[in-house]
């Protein structure tokens, strides 16, 4: 059979956190506790807020930010 060189020990690159910039650590922070509280953009919001990234100019996710 075959066998993998399986270790307990995670790999350094598993290891490395990721952390926000300094400047956006406040955001960052208000961000998780939002998703914490179950503040949600609905799948439509969600939807349309990936189109705006992409450059349209359809803003109707800001609606529920408000």
């Amino acid at each position: 059979g075959y066998t993998l060189g399986v270790t307990s020990e995670p790999s350094q690159q598993a290891r490395k956190l990721w952390k926000p910039h300094p400047d956006d650590e406040a955001d960052v922070r208000e961000a998780l506790e939002s998703v914490d509280r179950g503040e949600l953009l609905s799948v439509e919001a969600s939807e349309a807020f990936l189109r705006w990234l992409e450059g349209s100019d359809d803003e109707s996710w800001r609606a529920e930010c408000e």
